[in-house]
């Protein structure tokens, strides 16, 4: 070959990126997605169309199908739940979907949990209470229909599914299959589980399971569930060992309950998204039965490291998306902000999150009165709520970092081992309900759950393993492989119980060459009751072969063998209350950086302040480059190599509540992009720009009110009860002078709003800027677009729909119309907004230039 054609040839696979090809491609699942309630099913095609429609041009990328309670007065509307009508209309909304680049997802069942009309009495969710015969035994009496399927749409009430019985399952699904014998029409992207609100304890099949897994009879032993004394009575280790039987035979057939649906939707060529949260099993191995596991925050119940179970099965088990149920209970209806939900989203992000879905929106006819149809418990993310016609910008936000999030493979170093034995181990009460609003009662003080949080603490990045996944795991040059990627350090923390099964495969991990570590102690015994003796003896033989415990400090030890020690200089990322996650390229890695609240809440005063600093990152590269995921802007970084590590550290500078990605390279690269442009440091000169202020109300309701002119910017609730009561947007102008000249020409200027109520769109000499939603509300843009003389500024700002509601409640219009628990407020009381105070409005300033 010559050398001009071997020339030739590196110069046409040399990579050249642009501030666009530095994005991934976005695809679908990458926008967020949104439970779509529909209220008795009562929707035509005319009215998909329109939703479907609103929901493309507003960047959402999934809606899930959720049929639900009805609207009062509808009843001629509504379609039976499977019925030959409401097939067809799920085959137009999975056409329409396509059409619009949406996909459709479906909930198998309504309201939720798993049941309905198809399920029979003995394959219902069924509880056990026991009595004390007289003649020294002990009866079982069995509950039928335990809990009946909450919140059904029409055609499928009925009772919950006994969630721990295969026959049940297999009954459950065939009910679906008669329904849809025949049907060669199109068919949703994925079936959804809901999180387990089932009440059982007890199942059929029991028995034959117990006695199989344990090799002993649960019936001989049922005086173990009348036992009332305390943890240190005589017979207290039998009884938490043989009610830790149970409760692990339990997970152990609700996950086969699991795996027989995620097998018949496969067969049917359709994904599987199951919340696992709520179980009384190892989350971890239901979570990764499903195609795409799916967590939730609920209110205040917001913890990353309960979140990242999810995460954990899907990089475990290599699942490409985990979701979220997402925004439930953000706060009362109609006040729910779009910046609230973008600091907790992040929350999300940082958990490992990847495919978040809203929690939601309505399907509500295009000739409903507004606010349209609405859900009891939700962020009313649809077209009626003032937040709509915002809202793109946050979801292109969404969209932005999950196309990073979903880029690549995961990039943790350190596997957590977590098994639920010793919460199983307890001696009182029957099956124990993992849920994400108890994590104290079972994660939060236990070993794990204190190792973890150490772990998140120190910026040291981890998934977690259950005992049954290790069985999965593979180890190359020293690096332990699973399906979705590659671990340095397999971690088991300091638990009580560990199954002679799972300790002689660790044994066997390290012996090929992982770096397995125990926390200062091998756990001390195994769980159950049966053959005590003999599994203890194999456990004392497998401890002989294992990795010593780590006598010195544990973290001392992780960062050694990381080659990440701590030393002198700048701080690692995530080490730190700046928090992040990253995915590992081919040829680098992404970092998403949120600088938000460690609870994610937006209030002012658990808000961070202001980043200015350096951060050491764990891994070396050749080039650092900053995305901007809320304008899409890309920038060189300042950044330096450390002599004493050889590690990079790189200046981020970021506002409250801002996040940004770093794309790393290993090799230089080719890039077409400007350097970052960072903020002096020094005092910067801030001019305010003051009225008189032209304000017009542009859309909204229940009255568009008069113009107005505000020689001082204030809420436009203060102009009497007209403006009060409106919700809807306003236009904001401005004619101001600037100081211009050449130089300031090619600089950047910050438009600083203070404070909005509650979202604006910008535009400066007929220029869009963009929008703005999280506090702080500043913008960046080029002095380029100033003038002398007669720059015009205009801000459309848009409120919240809260003032509007109250006023309807204040004057007795009809509303709240839907049938089951109709409206109720965030404490699950009769909602009455008549009482709530009047929220600020429009822009309230001052606003700035810098």
């Amino acid at each position: 070959m010559s050398r001009f054609l071997s020339l030739l040839l590196l110069l046409h696979s040399t990579v050249v990126f642009s501030q666009d090809s530095l994005w991934p491609p976005v695809v679908t699942e990458a926008k967020p997605g949104a439970y779509w309630w529909w209220m008795g099913s009562a929707v035509d095609a005319d009215g998909l169309r329109w939703n479907i429609e609103q929901a493309a041009e507003n960047e959402m990328g999934t809606l899930h199908i959720v049929p639900i309670y009805g609207v009062k007065g509808n009843d001629a509307n509504e379609l039976p739940f499977m019925s030959p009508k409401w097939v067809a209309m799920m085959e137009t909304a999975v056409d329409e979907g396509k059409k619009h680049g949406v996909n459709i997802d479906m909930t198998l069942g309504t309201g939720w949990c798993f049941g309905g009309p198809g399920v029979a009495d003995n394959n219902s969710s069924t509880l056990a209470s026991f009595k004390q015969e007289e003649g020294g035994g002990i009866s079982v009496a069995l509950r039928r229909k335990a809990i009946m399927v909450k919140r059904p749409a029409p055609g499928g009430e009925g009772p919950m599914l006994d969630p721990f019985s295969l026959r049940g399952m297999e009954n459950y699904l065939a009910w679906f299959d008669k329904h849809w014998a025949g049907y060669a029409g199109s068919m949703p992207r994925a079936v959804y589980h809901d999180s387990y609100e089932y009440r059982a304890d007890w199942s059929d099949e029991l028995d034959e399971a117990f006695e199989k897994l344990n090799g002993y009879r649960l019936r001989d032993h049922l005086d173990v569930f009348l036992f009332k004394g305390d943890e240190n009575a005589v017979d207290a280790d039998r009884v938490r060992r043989i009610k830790a039987d149970y409760r692990r035979c339990l997970s152990e057939m609700h996950l086969a309950f699991t795996k027989r649906w995620t097998d018949w939707a496969k067969q049917r060529h359709l994904l599987t998204r199951n919340e696992a949260h709520g179980s009384p099993t190892n989350w971890l191995d239901v979570y990764a039965a499903a195609d795409i596991p799916e967590t939730e925050f609920f209110r205040n119940d917001k913890s990353p490291l309960v979140a990242k179970f999810a995460s954990s099965a899907a990089h475990v088990a290599g699942r490409n998306y985990t979701s979220s149920e997402s925004g439930t209970w953000a706060d009362e209806h109609f006040h729910e902000k779009l910046g609230t939900l973008k600091v907790l989203f992040d929350g999300f992000f940082l958990s490992g999150i990847n495919h978040l879905f809203y929690h939601g929106t309505i399907y509500s006819p295009e000739t409903a009165n507004w606010p349209g149809w609405s859900f009891y418990a939700t962020t009313q993310m649809n077209p009626r709520n003032t937040i709509w016609r915002d809202a793109k910008y946050l979801n292109e936000y969404i969209t932005r970092v999950q196309s990073v999030l979903q880029s690549g493979k995961p990039d943790n170093d350190i596997l957590l081992l977590w098994t639920p034995e010793e919460t199983w181990h307890r001696t009182l009460g029957t099956v124990i309900h993992f849920s994400v609003h108890n994590a104290k009662d079972w994660f939060t003080g236990s070993a794990a759950g204190i190792l973890a949080q150490k772990l998140w603490n120190a910026g040291l990045t981890f998934d977690y393993v259950s005992p049954d996944q290790l069985k999965t795991l593979d180890v190359k040059d020293g690096r332990i492989l699973t399906r979705g990627g590659e671990y340095r350090i397999l971690l088991v923390p300091k638990i009580p119980y560990i199954d002679t099964d799972a300790l002689a495969r660790l044994v066997e991990l390290s012996e090929r060459g992982a770096n397995v570590c125990f926390d200062a102690q091998y756990p001390k015994d195994v769980p159950g009751f049966y053959r005590l003796d003999e599994r203890r003896k194999e456990l004392d033989a497998l401890k002989s072969k294992a990795p010593k415990p780590i006598p010195v400090p544990l973290f001392d030890h992780i960062r050694a063998k990381l080659n990440t020690p701590v030393s002198k200089g700048a701080p690692y990322l995530g080490a730190t209350e700046l928090k992040t996650i990253s995915r590992r390229l081919d040829d680098g890695r992404y970092y998403f950086v949120a600088n938000v609240a460690p609870q994610f809440d937006d209030v002012p005063e658990k808000r961070p302040p202001g980043i200015d600093t350096s951060f050491r990152l764990a891994n070396s590269c050749k080039e650092i480059v900053l995305l901007d995921p809320m304008t899409g802007k890309t920038g060189r970084a300042q950044w330096r190599t450390d002599r004493e590590s050889g590690l990079p550290e790189v200046r981020l500078q970021l506002r409250p509540n801002q996040s940004i990605i770093l794309r790393t390279f290993d090799a230089k690269p080719e890039l077409e992009t400007a350097d970052w442009q960072y903020f002096d440091k020094n005092e910067r000169k801030r001019i305010e720009l003051t009225g008189p202020w032209n304000v017009e109300f542009l859309s909204g309701g229940p009255a568009i009110p008069q113009p107005l002119e505000m020689a001082t910017l204030k809420s436009w609730t203060e102009n009497g009860s007209s403006y009060e009561n409106f919700s809807g947007t306003a236009k904001y102008t401005l004619t101001f002078n600037a100081d211009v000249d050449e130089n300031s020409k090619r600089s950047t200027r910050r438009l600083n709003l203070g404070k909005v109520c509650e979202s604006a769109r910008l535009k400066l000499n007929g220029v869009e800027l963009g929008c703005v939603f999280c506090e702080p509300m500043v913008l960046d843009f080029s002095s380029s677009l100033l003038k002398a003389t007669g720059n015009v500024l205009e801000i459309d700002v848009t409120n919240l729909a809260a003032n509007r509601i109250r006023f309807m409640d204040k004057e007795g219009i009809p509303w709240k119309i839907f049938k089951d628990t109709n409206i109720v407020n965030i404490d699950y009381k009769p909602l009455d907004a008549s009482a709530w105070p009047v929220q600020a409005s429009g822009l309230i300033g001052p606003v700035t230039l810098e």
